[in-house]
């Protein structure tokens, strides 16, 4: 009850705040200026002075993370009253978009901002599109493929990924509401990094009255469940007996607690057992835990391909696409089930600036100057103190809820690729992929490119794992696709500064081995965003060794 009140509260305050927008804003710029103007970034910047929105966008320029990197330093060495009045709460890991660690400082109130909407306000709108259930058949019992890892700076304030703030600040003060879940604390909050992907899958098929998946992104979900599929016959057996098999690489002390808490049920497994057979993955989901009425997850544009995987393994389930977020900050939710790019902009949880797509020497732009249709680049001012901050991500308007825009997610700025000028994004990259599924049938499981200038002129090197078999010349294939959905590709085709791109078939489990591989020299992944454009070299040479042209 408890729970479902909080909800009912944080929708109406969203309903609320997205009728005037306008005004929020302001009163949320203005507040987050007149608490840290005795801050070092507000005394350089004369945070005191500002008294409008025009005010702060002639005083503050332009920031990214290098204006922020030194200070974060002093931060983390304890200096304190560097970005924000208040003391940093909790330190949010990034790899950020080129594999660089990043770590972004964030107060106590960004956490309570992000458990309003992401436990809140989420929590209502899934109650509100599937009213044919009730709170016990949607919450009664909820499958958690994601982690919150009890991590810390060496000062002994907490770290982890943006996912987990808010469920850490819940488990600090005594109010995490385990009963919703399918496991205990220590699994819900390892206390060390170590993969546990098999511990989740053992205890949840156990649990045939699961009633809801959730998980940062689909691709995540997708690979649990591919690794469930692969490993069928020998979770049955563990199952069966009671045992931990060699294959799965256990650490031993979660072997021992398995062996502890899960004694044999070979009435369990002989339930399961019976959809073995090549129809195994078709409908999976539905088949282990009936009681599922839907999933929540991160989608969007980027994870197409992983969507039409999940529908297969999910018999086509109700889809809550989440919300849209960074390291950098929370920006918004989904607007609904099945919505899968509608994003609503939340008022207060940033101040939020827009620069054109195509002109970002144009006029900066505020929430409520945005129109339907466009493209716009997105600045951020964070109640964590990063102050007109370029997260460098490209979101298109889709329409508005109340006043407040709707967006999807287009892009991210840095992940584009430019052997001669051709600036491929990874949204024409996408757009290129889909199209070769599309006309060869092929069942993707994932796919990157990167730029191979060896070749002389170079060319774009695009790794792919999928069943099916590939067309008679899936390199002139690709290259076409390439050339459709990127005039400037198509340009440097025809001018001869690219030659054309080289297809790298990749054995099955490639980007679960990547995963596993990342894992094994302690990265962080657990909202590790899919590869599309990658530069590292690190990465380059891994798929270079995995595949075959």
């Amino acid at each position: 009850m408890i729970e479902s009140q909080f909800a009912e509260e944080a929708f109406r305050h969203l309903k609320e705040i997205a009728r005037r927008p306008e005004e929020e804003q302001e009163k949320l710029l203005l507040r987050i200026l007149r608490r840290n103007r005795d801050t070092v970034f507000g005394k350089k910047y004369g945070f005191e002075r500002i008294r409008s929105v025009s005010d702060y966008q002639k005083a503050v320029p332009f920031t990214s993370f290098e204006d922020y990197d030194a200070l974060i330093e002093r931060e983390i060495s304890g200096e304190r009253g560097v970005f924000t009045a208040d003391p940093p709460y909790f330190y949010c890991i990034s790899s950020g978009s080129m594999g660089v660690q990043k770590y972004f400082p964030l107060t106590k109130e960004d956490a309570v901002l992000q458990h309003r909407y992401w436990d809140g306000a989420i929590r209502a709108i899934i109650r509100k599109d599937l009213p044919e259930y009730t709170e016990e058949e949607l919450f009664g019992k909820i499958f958690l493929m994601s982690d919150a890892y009890l991590t810390f700076m060496p000062d002994g304030i907490m770290n982890g990924v943006r996912s987990g703030v808010a469920s850490r600040m819940q488990h600090e003060d005594g109010t995490y509401p385990y009963e919703l879940f399918y496991a205990p604390e220590e699994v819900l909050f390892p206390k060390k990094l170590t993969d546990i992907q098999y511990v989740k899958l053992r205890l949840a098929l156990e649990q045939p009255d699961i009633t809801a998946i959730h998980a940062n992104f689909v691709h995540k979900c997708t690979a649990m469940l591919r690794y469930l599929e692969r490993h069928w016959d020998a979770i049955l057996y563990d199952m069966e007996n009671g045992t931990v098999s060699p294959e799965f690489h256990v650490d031993e002390e979660w072997e021992v607690y398995l062996k502890e808490k899960l004694p044999p049920n070979p009435k369990r497994a002989e339930e399961l057992r019976r959809f073995s057979g090549p129809d195994l993955s078709d409908r999976l989901i539905r088949k282990i835990w009936p009681n599922v009425k839907y999933l929540r997850l991160s989608s969007g544009m980027q994870f197409h391909p992983y969507i039409e995987i999940l529908d297969h393994y999910s018999g086509n389930l109700p889809v809550f696409p989440f919300l849209y977020a960074a390291s950098e900050g929370m920006f918004s939710v989904a607007a609904g089930v099945g919505r899968m790019d509608e994003y609503i902009m939340i008022p207060d949880l940033c101040f939020f600036e827009f620069l054109p797509e195509e002109d970002e020497n144009g006029p900066c732009l505020t929430l409520t100057e945005l129109k339907e249709g466009e493209r716009y680049e997105i600045l951020v001012t964070t109640v964590s103190g990063l102050y007109r901050y370029r997260l460098g991500d490209v979101i298109e308007v889709r329409g508005f809820y109340e006043k407040t825009p709707l967006v999807s997610i287009n892009y991210r700025k840095s992940q584009v690729l430019n052997l001669s000028d051709e600036k491929m994004n990874a949204a024409q990259f996408e757009g290129a992929m889909n199209d070769f599924i599309e006309e060869t049938g092929m069942n993707a499981v994932g796919y990157c490119v990167a730029g191979n200038r060896e070749k002389d002129p170079p060319c774009y090197r695009v790794f792919l794992e999928a069943g099916g078999d590939p067309p008679d010349d899936p390199s002139a294939l690709m290259d076409q696709k390439l050339s459709d959905n990127c005039f400037g590709y198509r340009g440097s085709r025809e001018s001869e500064e690219l030659s054309q791109a080289e297809l790298v078939l990749l054995p099955p489990n490639t980007f679960e081995d990547y995963e596993k591989h990342n894992a094994k020299k302690s990265k962080r992944n657990e909202q590790t965003k899919p590869l599309k454009i990658i530069t590292s070299q690190e990465q380059i040479d891994y798929f270079n060794r995995k595949g075959k042209i």
